[in-house]
């Protein structure tokens, strides 16, 4: 999907082709979220298009387990500034997984996946 947009200019893809992406990616997130996993990194490089632009959502590396025990790594209190360093913040990082100063930063849930 990353490399579709950045080969397209802005607004040059069809509206159905757009339309389909989105709800392809929206039902595979939905049938993670329902098998209790989150994907935690949602973004245009994790969407692989095949040859007809039909979407799969892929890169498992940073998901979860909804019902593990482990520790959510997004959560709590990091800040901006440390999501940053990390290289971890990005257009798609939710807005309530972002500390500021000393308000501390949500846990990470299925809606953060939805955002990104």
């Amino acid at each position: 999907l990353s490399t579709l947009l950045l080969e397209r200019p802005p607004g040059t893809i069809e509206s159905h082709i757009v339309t389909r992406i989105a709800w392809e990616v929206t039902v595979g997130l939905a049938f993670l979220h329902r098998n209790g996993i989150m994907h935690r990194d949602v973004k245009p490089s994790n969407v692989l298009l095949d040859e007809n632009l039909h979407a799969k959502v892929t890169d498992f590396g940073l998901s979860s387990d909804n019902s593990s025990d482990d520790i959510d790594e997004w959560s709590p209190n990091l800040s901006a500034t440390e999501l940053d360093m990390n290289n971890r913040l990005s257009w798609y990082t939710a807005p309530e997984l972002i500390s500021h100063g000393t308000q501390p930063a949500t846990q990470y849930t299925e809606r953060c996946d939805v955002f990104s």
